[in-house]
């Protein structure tokens, strides 16, 4: 038995580094792939910090509540929504609303805005004014069951146009004695 036609294969010297380049790609897949997540997971952290402890769910000397509206003599503190922003947040950012506090929505001009509770925590009168009248009163509107799906959720249209909406606690108008035809007094 001769050894002598055993063929011993030696490794080219660029093997290894052929099978690195050849997963290269997926190891840069895969680290970009776990930054990208830990910076989602951060944001999403401080996101959720800024929302639960901003001055908007614990009004504090920075109080968002910085004008006031006056029905029936009664003084409600509010918070302006005036941009498209702060339109469509409105309250829902809150856990509560203070007692005789409410969010005045500003319309550029006369409108039909649809209003929804979407990710809304409590129940709310929504107060509808056109031209510094109260037009119409939607008392104890409830918050959905969580997981609803948008196109589940209802919603709420003044019958006519208006120019601002007050959003106040369930309850409100009915305790205050507010009713249609009643004036408002604007910041």
């Amino acid at each position: 038995m001769a050894i002598e036609n055993l063929h011993v294969h030696k490794p080219n010297k660029f093997q290894n580094l052929y099978v690195f380049l050849l997963f290269l790609p997926s190891i840069v897949f895969v680290v970009v792939l776990v930054l990208y997540l830990s910076t989602i997971q951060k944001n999403k952290a401080a996101s959720t910090y800024i929302l639960n402890n901003s001055p908007i769910t614990t009004p504090t000397s920075k109080n968002i509540f910085t004008d006031t509206v006056v029905i029936n003599g009664k003084s409600i503190a509010i918070a302006l929504a005036d941009n498209n922003q702060e339109r469509t947040q409105g309250l829902s950012i809150l856990q509560s609303l203070p007692e005789d506090h409410g969010m005045l929505f500003v319309f550029p001009e006369n409108s039909r805005p649809h209003f929804w509770m979407k990710n809304m925590n409590f129940a709310i009168d929504i107060i509808w004014i056109d031209d510094g009248k109260i037009v119409q009163i939607d008392e104890n509107v409830m918050p959905p069951e969580p997981q609803t799906p948008d196109n589940e959720l209802e919603l709420y249209i003044p019958t006519n146009p208006i120019d601002y909406v007050l959003e106040v606690n369930a309850g409100f108008c009915q305790q205050q004695g507010i009713l249609v035809g009643d004036s408002v007094t604007m910041p």
